[in-house]
């Protein structure tokens, strides 16, 4: 529920890396304490290979090293996702968080190597996000995109970001934009100052 946590770590003895799969998980808030993640890498690169349901706007934490999540992840009820955390978080399945917001925040990378993503904003807000691996052609589509100075998008070969930008919409974008794939964007784009 609200409030915990389930995190993941390859043990006392430092070595190996944890694999969970068949095991659907259902997640809700931002974690114990202060922003920990409902879902939390803790040390090692552990994979979780099933499928993650939000119940309520809710976090994922990379604390070190690197989360890859294989299942779907989404919110049939437009919830918020963030992720975060000084780690690295790769995501290869399917992203549907219908109008719901994905928040990057955190010094580490965000990865999306899925084949299709959906969401209704993203705000990068720390560190960097990539779309696509330069194999597989990632298609990331949004309602808006916008991030803040000092951070990175990197989209990489054959992968694209799609950006519809409602009427009347303001958007900014102050970050660095890498790679040789396609930002695609319909509307008005600020990339100034406000």
């Amino acid at each position: 529920g609200n409030g915990a946590s389930l995190s993941l770590w390859n043990g006392a003895s430092g070595t190996g890396n944890l694999t969970v799969a068949g095991e659907y998980l259902y997640l809700n808030g931002s974690g114990y304490g202060t922003d920990t993640g409902a879902l939390r890498n803790l040390k090692g690169n552990n994979t979780w290979g099933a499928g993650i349901s939000l119940q309520s706007d809710s976090r994922i934490n990379s604390d070190l090293n690197t989360l890859t999540i294989t299942g779907t992840l989404g919110s049939s009820a437009n919830y918020n996702l963030t992720v975060g955390g000084t780690g690295n978080i790769v995501h290869s399945g399917t992203l549907s968080l219908g109008t719901g917001q994905l928040n990057k925040d955190g010094a580490g990378d965000f990865m999306f190597s899925g084949a299709s993503g959906a969401t209704g904003k993203v705000a990068l807000t720390a560190g960097t996000m990539h779309v696509g691996d330069d194999v597989t052609g990632s298609q990331l589509t949004t309602a808006e995109f916008s991030s803040i100075s000092g951070t990175t998008l990197t989209i990489g070969t054959g992968a694209a970001v799609k950006a519809t930008f409602g009427a009347n919409t303001v958007t900014y974008f102050h970050g660095s934009l890498a790679g040789t794939g396609e930002f695609q964007m319909t509307g008005t784009l600020n990339a100034g100052n406000p």
